[in-house]
């Protein structure tokens, strides 16, 4: 049985830095990359949005110091991470119930028969 992982800030400041680290090194590459592992950590724990806020100020923070093309990247990357925020909406409910009137209607015709 999986336990349901929570979301450590600490980890979440760790990879921002990483982000930044790597642009203030002009390595986008590696921006980009930390970006990811950024947001695979975000939805598989949930993090929730006042982490995700924290982050984008911590990005935000780092402007002042990067070069054009480095705060075009940061901006690009700072608009991800907001979507981040979003949750996702999902039908599963709907799309169970769905199922559940089928599969009786199906025994129902069956037992008729």
């Amino acid at each position: 049985m999986m336990s349901k992982m929570v979301c450590d800030e600490k980890i979440v400041i760790e990879i921002i830095g990483d982000i930044i680290s790597a642009l203030r090194d002009d390595d986008v590459m590696s921006a980009y990359k930390y970006y990811n592992v950024l947001e695979g950590y975000i939805k598989r724990n949930r993090c929730g949005t006042k982490i995700i806020e924290d982050a984008i100020k911590l990005l935000k923070s780092a402007d002042h110091g990067l070069g054009e093309s480095m705060r075009l990247v940061l901006k690009e990357i700072l608009e991800m991470v907001s979507k981040l925020k979003r949750a996702p909406k999902t039908k599963k409910k709907e799309t169970k119930q769905k199922s559940r009137r089928k599969s009786k209607s199906r025994t129902r015709v069956r037992r008729k028969s």
